[in-house]
């Protein structure tokens, strides 16, 4: 059963602490929130995303103030800080400059190292991809002299290096809606300010979007827009275009009865590795706007993806979920030998942070994504002489070395470093920083209990130290990973055709099961009666194509999809049974069925445990994910 908990998030001293521009940073399995402040930027740690500790000020200079929206990016040991901030003597806004500070602690100190541009420039967002870093940030002069749309836009540059912009800039998102303008005649020559700050990149299956933030805190129209591209193998390369076009104002988060100044925000993964939480600042607005005192409170509400759109059921105020957990979570873990801490799943994803002691003779170690017995066992192995990561299979005894990568250049063993894994069955995607990755497919030799499989990690004559290691089960599958959908659902005969499930006649029946072995057993964990989160997207291949959806025999519903693509997810609880859709809902029955802009969301009791079954025409599935818990 899920806990509880009610926005704002709650700290644990019962104080209140206002975190404006919360900038989320996840590192060793704990979230760092950096915020803006008069007098620094405060700095506050959670295990869960949900329970706060305010821990002071990451940074703070008597000789300034007006430190606004910190951003920070872990790298190789040392933490880079981009704040602004002017000095103690200047009241001018306009005088905030982008800087860089930098520790070896997340909490800080952090000391002053530089200044980037002597110009108005704010609200940093660092990203590393394909071993590149680069930056998105807002300036007032890309469109300050314009005589139509003048105001503060989003850029996008590469870095040289944590310390150097390329200083080639292009633009990322520009003003065009009438919502995002700050000040009409702002200067007495006709001209309105329009203005999008606060970027926040968001990568999921083959999208990138980027979150920003319009207008200004104080006014109604306040808001949260986002941008989508294709993502392509270069950041640089990206062209974002606003959801759903450059003219029609579709904000992820406005303004409510209860909540307003909803923006400025990052995104970060739950504990179960899977769900994406929007982390934004908001104000109560039974409180009024108190002008001089900070009011803008901490808030987290789920995202959600339908097609090019985002979707999330905030601003809330009532009680719901808290963000999903890991069925695995360690820390401090000494494993100078073999140790293991896990059984490995069939579908997990999984984040080790490790470092590892450094003598005359290097560093070696070995991290067991699947381990079974000294003679059967697929191994990630980490060697400093070598400067590679390579993957191992051992199957008899015998071992075949798979594939390898180099790692970066001064790469550090001796710090925590973050490497995560994510198996489907016998395919195998490992990611070093959260940025470079590695794909292969690998299995052991059939036969043995499920229940020998093992997640570990050794040192080879080399001591190892496991700061925080989580492990989730679930599974997202696109296009040809489909093959594995069985393990979820009976499925009536189906083929896998320009990357999607499709049935002959484009009819199919899809029947949530306890999946049966070769050898008789099952593994009950995916049992589909059990709480769960899951999401169908699906592409319309015949008009009126739809999906009768049962809970056993008893009907829950028909989506119809009124559009080339339909998504909808379903999550079942503990008690609450709900299904949220782009699509159209119709013979509901019992069930309650309301609207939240533009999508719609039934919810029902959950009166037993039964499978979820859907009888389906018309539409061929393109992905498919499934969360425990």
């Amino acid at each position: 059963m899920r806990e509880k908990f009610c926005n704002p998030v709650p700290f644990s001293d019962g104080r209140r602490h206002t975190n404006p521009d919360p900038f989320i940073m996840r590192w060793c399995g704990r979230y760092y929130c950096y915020a803006t402040d008069e007098a620094g930027v405060k700095v506050s740690v959670s295990e869960d995303m949900v329970h706060w500790d305010f821990r002071g000020f990451a940074i703070s200079e008597k000789e300034y103030h007006h430190y606004w929206a910190p951003s920070v990016i872990y790298l190789n040991g040392m933490f880079y800080m981009y704040y602004s901030n002017i000095p103690m003597e200047e009241e001018d806004c306009h005088e905030q400059h982008l800087k860089l500070a930098v520790s070896e602690d997340p909490l800080g100190p952090f000391v002053y190292r530089k200044t980037f541009f002597e110009k108005f420039s704010i609200d940093s967002h660092p990203v590393k991809r394909g071993g590149e870093l680069y930056m998105f940030y807002s300036v007032n002069d890309w469109l300050g002299l314009e005589e139509k749309v003048a105001g503060t836009c989003i850029l996008l540059d590469k870095m040289v290096s944590p310390e150097k912009f390329a200083g080639n800039p292009k633009p990322v998102v520009l003003p065009s809606l009438p919502q995002e303008i700050y000040a009409e005649n702002r200067f007495g020559d006709g001209r309105d300010w329009y203005t999008i700050e606060g970027a926040s990149p968001v990568f999921h299956g083959d999208k990138c979007w980027v979150l920003y933030s319009a207008n200004a805190f104080e006014n109604i129209y306040y808001f949260v827009g986002t941008a989508v591209a294709e993502i392509k193998e270069s950041l640089w390369d990206m062209e974002w275009r606003k959801y759903p076009d450059e003219y029609t104002w579709t904000p992820l988060l406005k303004k409510n009865d209860v909540v307003e100044g909803t923006g400025h925000n990052t995104v970060a993964k739950a504990p179960n590795l899977f769900e994406d939480w929007i982390v934004y600042h908001g104000r109560d607005i039974e409180e009024g706007l108190r002008q001089g005192t900070e009011q803008r409170n901490m808030r987290i509400d789920p995202l959600l993806y339908f097609e090019d759109r985002m979707f999330c059921p905030g601003p809330s105020f009532e009680e719901r979920d808290v963000p999903g957990k890991s069925f695995f979570a360690g820390r401090e873990i000494a494993a100078k030998e073999k140790v293991f801490f896990a059984e490995a799943k069939d579908f997990y994803r999984m984040e080790i942070w490790c470092s590892a002691g450094m003598s005359h003779a290097g560093a070696r170690y070995m991290l067991y994504p699947l381990y079974r017995d000294e003679k059967n066992y697929i191994a990630l192995e980490m060697h400093s002489g070598l400067r590679k990561m390579s993957v191992i299979r051992r199957r008899g005894g015998i071992a075949a070395r798979l594939g390898s990568m180099y790692l970066p250049a001064g790469y550090r063993f001796d710090v925590p470093h973050l490497i995560g894994v994510e198996r489907k069955r016998d395919r195998f995607r490992v990611t070093l920083d959260d940025d470079l990755s590695m794909d292969f497919e690998e299995s052991l030799a059939a036969g043995a209990p499920k229940e020998l499989e093992r997640i570990g990690i050794g040192g080879c004559f080399t001591p190892v130290s496991v700061q925080n290691a989580v492990i989730a089960e679930g599974a997202e599958l696109f296009a040809e990973e489909l093959v594995f959908l069985p393990e979820f659902y009976d499925c009536s005969p189906a083929e896998i055709k320009d990357g999607a499930l499709r049935g002959p006649g484009d009819v199919m029946r899809l029947t949530g099961n306890t999946c049966a072995f070769g050898d008789g057993s099952t593994y009950g964990s995916r049992d589909s009666s059990g709480v769960r989160t899951e999401r169908f997207a699906w592409k319309s291949v015949q008009a009126d194509g739809r999906a009768d959806l049962y809970r056993g025999e008893q009907k829950l519903c028909t989506v119809e999809s009124p559009r080339d693509r339909m998504t909808f997810y379903y999550y079942e609880g503990d008690k609450k049974i709900y299904l949220l859709t782009d699509g159209k809902i119709m013979d509901e029955g019992k069930a309650e069925v309301k609207t939240l802009s533009g999508i719609s969301v039934l919810s029902t009791e959950k009166e037993a445990k039964m499978p979820l079954i859907l009888e389906v025409s018309g539409l061929a599935l393109e992905d498919y994910m499934w969360v425990k818990g």
